[in-house]
């Protein structure tokens, strides 16, 4: 994001009527929402608290044991495999892999539950990813600060990519 234009669209911060330390971004986590939302409570400390939060969201989900079959699995390992089976137990992954092989290892022991197809991706834990803008990354070429120091830098290699 570059502050040195006037006419980028980062400069919206100057449009709102009073300033905060904090420098607006265009993400969520770092826009002016936090500060507006602690104007808004009696007690600013418990927005840090995570009892305050975890009373508002829904209850965390039981853990199932099972073996997912016709799914589509990333595995994220260093082939980075896609599998169609998942096997479960005690909240840890037991296996993963062809769903014969599963169900011959795993088919007595665990309910087996037909995914019919839907994606199963591993857990992500990561408070700030925007998952989108990443699932799209590849695709989109860097104009960013690290890389242009200047607006006018980035325009004219967007430009030169165009021609």
């Amino acid at each position: 994001m570059l502050f040195d234009d006037g006419n980028s669209f980062e400069n919206w911060a100057e449009t709102l009527p009073r300033q905060d330390s904090h420098e607006r971004h265009g993400c969520a986590c770092c826009s002016a929402l936090p500060s507006l939302l602690a104007d808004q409570v009696d007690d600013v400390e418990q927005l840090t608290q995570s009892e305050h939060w975890a009373a508002r969201g829904p209850a965390p989900s039981e853990v199932v044991d099972g073996l997912w079959i016709n799914a589509k699995i990333y595995t994220m390992d260093q082939s980075q495999r896609v599998v169609d089976a998942l096997a479960i137990r005690n909240g840890k992954v037991l296996a993963c892999g062809h769903a014969a092989d599963l169900i011959k290892a795993h088919g007595d022991t665990l309910q087996v539950i037909d995914a019919k197809g839907r994606t199963i991706l591993p857990g992500f834990i990561e408070p700030h990813m925007h998952f989108l803008p990443i699932a799209t990354i590849g695709r989109l070429e860097d104009v960013g600060p690290y890389r242009f120091s200047k607006t006018a830098d980035a325009l004219a290699h967007l430009k030169s990519l165009a021609a």
